[in-house]
């Protein structure tokens, strides 16, 4: 038989007392853990594209140059003014122009016109020549490498294709070539890597003239990352690849249709935009409603 003094009662009740206030706690405790969502869940309806959209590729292969991992664009189009990069998901090898060395030469750029790929020359005149090998029928056409030779470094776009270069050459434009050399030098060692284009406005689509209902070609051009891909939208609601030409176009040698066409571009981080109301125009452009993110591509 247990005899309680008064002051024995009282430790025993503060006791009881303690005991009910920390099961209390626990299970207040374990109720905040199990109603918490998960900080790695995400939300629905993420991924959703639509004309003037970008997202991510899901993981196919742009235009048979890799297999990139899954790429949400992260950013709606445009919205980082230029300004901020992103971290894309890495192309495959064969895709990326990676960091090189070889020998920086120059030529006359009103010479070659327009150049093996077929783009307007810049007012600026920073653009180059790439190695036949790295040109890769056209894939390297409208992308931007950082160049740097004995004096310093320049950002150029790939233009034309150098027959005569070896694989990790570069022939400049004479505007190009005097901020990493001197000229009297005709020929020096240079490093150069790929890195997006200081572009701000969306990309555009160029008809190629001659183009109509039952044949046309079709140029991306004003894009901050390389071309993978340019699919155009059928009847049937499907997307159809149109081949890509040795000079830069896509030609849908069949036709498109009279339009107006809905586009899918993909660059080769898998990053896409979608335009609806394209206008087919011979010799023209039209304007899409995108821009792909400036990937953070910093050795």
């Amino acid at each position: 038989m247990l005899i309680f003094t008064s002051s024995s009662r009282a430790r025993f009740f503060q006791g009881l007392a303690a005991i009910a206030f920390s099961l209390m706690l626990g299970a207040c405790n374990d109720s905040a853990r199990t109603s918490a969502p998960d900080s790695g869940s995400q939300g629905d309806g993420a991924g959703q594209t639509g004309p003037g959209s970008t997202s991510g590729d899901g993981g196919q292969d742009p235009g048979g140059l890799g297999q990139p991992p899954d790429a949400p664009f992260p950013e709606p189009p445009g919205s980082d003014g230029g300004s901020a990069k992103t971290s894309c998901p890495d192309p495959a090898p064969v895709a990326l122009l990676a960091s090189e060395e070889g020998d920086g030469t120059f030529y006359d750029i009103n010479a070659t016109g327009e150049g093996s790929c077929g783009l307007p020359q810049p007012d600026d005149q920073m653009v180059a020549a790439l190695n036949d090998h790295q040109y890769a029928d056209s894939a390297a056409c409208g992308g931007c490498l950082a160049v740097t030779g004995p004096l310093g470094e320049v950002v150029v776009k790939v233009v034309d294709r150098c027959p005569e270069c070896k694989p990790g050459d570069l022939d400049l434009s004479l505007a190009a070539f005097s901020k990493i050399a001197d000229p009297q030098s005709g020929r020096v060692h240079i490093r150069w890597r790929e890195v997006p284009c200081d572009i701000n406005d969306p990309i555009r689509y160029h008809f190629k003239s001659g183009s109509n209902s039952y044949w046309a070609a079709v140029q991306v051009r004003n894009h901050r990352n390389r071309i993978a891909r340019l699919e155009v939208l059928g009847n049937d609601n499907q997307y159809r690849t149109i081949p890509r030409a040795f000079y830069n176009y896509f030609v849908a040698e069949d036709g498109l249709g009279p339009g107006p066409l809905t586009f899918r571009v993909t660059d080769i981080y898998g990053n896409q935009i979608e335009d609806g109301s394209i206008v087919l125009q011979a010799d023209g452009d039209s304007r899409s409603q995108g821009q792909f993110p400036a990937c953070d591509v910093t050795p």
